[in-house]
């Protein structure tokens, strides 16, 4: 985990440092982003009528985005989310 945390942040670093170093024309834009996302409760059915109750805990869900602007109205880019959510599948019925 240390390893993927270290790569992570030499990678912003070097985006980071890449935006400061654009001047007056600023074609680069990274993104960062940090939440939680809530647990959760609820029913769902499945196929023959199965009633399957999930539940999902609360876990930290981090963003990151890069997009590079092409030009006056049109930018590409790529978007990376992590979340360590973990789920529970009870069945009844």
């Amino acid at each position: 985990m240390k390893k993927k945390n270290g790569i992570l942040f030499l990678l912003s670093l070097m985006l980071t440092s890449n935006l400061f170093a654009q001047g007056q024309d600023k074609k680069n834009i990274i993104g960062f982003g940090a939440g939680i996302s809530p647990k959760y409760d609820y029913a769902v059915w499945i196929g023959e009528p199965v009633n399957v109750w999930v539940t999902k805990n609360t876990s930290p869900v981090f963003q990151l985005f890069y997009a590079r602007q092409m030009n006056q109205a049109l930018r590409l880019g790529g978007y990376f989310e992590y979340e360590s959510a973990t789920m529970k599948f009870f069945q009844y019925g």
